[in-house]
């Protein structure tokens, strides 16, 4: 009987341990769930609000350069510089000067000849930089489209004031369709992107960056990536590659998201970048603050059965010491023979170990020669039966 009682209560402590485990597991699982789910509308989250500040970058870098188109090719139509191509190319300097004080965001503005020499400029006079138009990369193109209104996409650092600037450049025509000479701007594309693009950030890490089609930085908060050919990453190539889209990369060392969309007028691609953990950093909270919580539980729970377990002891040890207590009481004060042996593991008895006054009369021993005798001897020599296998019977019965 108190076999069956101790392998329950085993069995019901085994049972505690396994649901608390798996309480714990439920939760940790429901933890990596959420967190996984988390990640994915981040990303989702991430992708439209990348995309929309793409879209707007864009379309500001685009209204600006057509802005700038529309200023070249209105002053390419100027009555005033058709004059000065006719007579004296080099006295436009004073007129493009003023061009370049009224309209803001030109690193310089020059007039050319029809051999592609430049003849003024609105640099000052121990500024001047003399260029053979021939000899810039964007001159077979430039003639290619038989000298209409162009943009030179390639962007590169002004030998005078140490600037990005990009060329617009717009062929200068006579009433009769005769090539007299050209217009050209070098704009500032530095001041712009430090004006407009730079300060565009969100979050911690969200920054947005202009490349060429040839994978090279022309517009980066980090001034370090300025020019820089990029080409050889593999983010680059696939921006190169699909010009809009989404994409997750590493860049040295972080992962990051990037959504990046094509200009239609320059064809750069415009790009908005941030670090991910920035974006997951809520769902890892969270996912770390389940599984403290769930282990907190585990921890609760194991403690709840070891003090069931303690509990159960203390109770055991209890009754065992009041037993004790109402035999003491039996043992002294009954009007019955008591005595308490030895047993080994076979069931024999052993040497005594307690008797009463009663059980010495009746055995007609006293303490000195009880104690320590052999329990069978004793008592074998005084009843019929074989003690041993009477002992044997009864815990047999009672320990079944």
């Amino acid at each position: 009987m108190k076999n069956k009682q101790l392998e329950e209560r085993r069995f019901n402590r085994k049972l505690m341990v396994m649901i608390s485990v798996l309480i714990f597991l439920l939760v940790f699982s429901l933890a990596v769930v959420h967190f996984n789910l988390s990640i994915r509308d981040s990303r989702r989250m991430a992708r439209n609000y990348l995309g929309a500040i793409t879209a707007g970058v864009k379309e500001t870098v685009d209204a600006w350069l057509q802005e700038k188109f529309n200023t070249v090719r209105l002053m390419a139509t100027s009555p005033t510089l058709e004059y000065f191509l006719n007579n004296n190319p080099a006295g436009a300097s004073s007129r493009l000067r003023q061009i370049f004080k009224a309209v803001p965001g030109y690193e310089a503005v020059f007039l050319a000849d029809a051999d592609g020499l430049i003849r003024a400029d609105s640099h000052p006079g121990d500024k001047r930089v003399l260029v053979d138009l021939k000899t810039r990369p964007y001159w077979k193109r430039f003639a290619a489209g038989n000298f209409e209104l162009l943009l030179s996409s390639q962007i590169e650092r002004s030998p005078v004031t140490g600037h990005l600037i990009m060329v617009i450049i717009q062929g200068i025509r006579d009433s009769e369709g005769r090539l007299l000479g050209f217009l050209g701007t070098s704009i500032d594309w530095e001041r712009f992107t430090e004006k407009f693009l730079v300060p565009v950030t969100f979050g911690k890490t969200g920054y947005v960056a202009v490349t060429d089609q040839n994978g090279r930085n022309i517009g980066h908060p980090d001034k370090s990536l300025q020019l820089q050919d990029l080409s050889g990453e593999t983010f680059m190539q696939r921006l190169i590659r699909e010009k809009n889209g989404f994409q997750r990369y590493h860049f040295r060392g972080d992962l990051k998201v990037m959504a990046f969309r094509r200009s239609a007028v320059s064809g750069w691609i415009l790009n908005a970048s941030v670090n991910e953990s920035e974006l997951i950093q809520g769902a890892v909270y969270t996912r770390n603050l389940v599984l403290v919580l769930g282990a907190i539980l585990l921890v609760l729970l194991l403690l709840v059965v070891g003090y069931l377990d303690v509990f159960r002891l203390s109770r055991a040890r209890d009754e065992l010491q009041r037993s004790q207590q109402r035999f003491q009481l039996i043992f002294h004060r009954g009007n019955d023979g008591i005595f308490v042996h030895e047993i080994d593991r076979q069931g024999n008895p052993g040497a005594f170990s307690q008797a009463n006054r009663n059980f010495l009369t009746l055995m007609q021993m006293n303490r000195r020669q009880m104690i320590g005798a052999s329990a069978g001897r004793v008592i074998g020599d005084r009843i019929e039966s074989d003690y041993s296998a009477l002992l044997r019977d009864v815990l047999r019965q009672k320990y079944r």
